[in-house]
């Protein structure tokens, strides 16, 4: 399940919600329209930490990755950015940390902010 934050306010919303709010509050469906979902909500991703391996063919999951990054703290291999949240199941098998959510305020320029929940 995708989820958005509201760059305004920075609360939560499943897709659907996000969808919804737009429509309702910004009137998505009028075309004269020149706002945008993207000008509103920011997609977010969801980061994790490769504690025992670095990433590599078959040593994550492969459903809804994004990107790989090194970590800067030395404490992971890598960092690897999901665009849904991973199962217990494969947080346990692929031994990976849950780092935090990170609102995508810009992929252009790599700008992210975390995300409270």
């Amino acid at each position: 399940m995708k989820e958005y934050m509201n760059r305004e306010t920075g609360e939560i919303l499943t897709e659907s919600e996000a969808i919804a709010r737009f429509n309702e509050e910004y009137d998505g469906n009028d075309p004269t329209n020149t706002i945008t979902i993207d000008d509103v909500f920011a997609p977010v991703v969801f980061k994790y930490g490769m504690r025992l391996r670095g990433f590599s063919i078959g040593c994550q999951p492969k459903r809804g990755f994004l990107f790989q990054a090194a970590d800067m703290t030395g404490k992971y291999h890598d960092i690897i950015v999901y665009d849904r949240t991973l199962t217990e199941e494969e947080i346990r098998n692929y031994e990976l940390d849950f780092i935090g959510p990170m609102a995508v305020l810009s992929w252009a320029d790599s700008n992210f902010a975390e995300v409270k929940k």
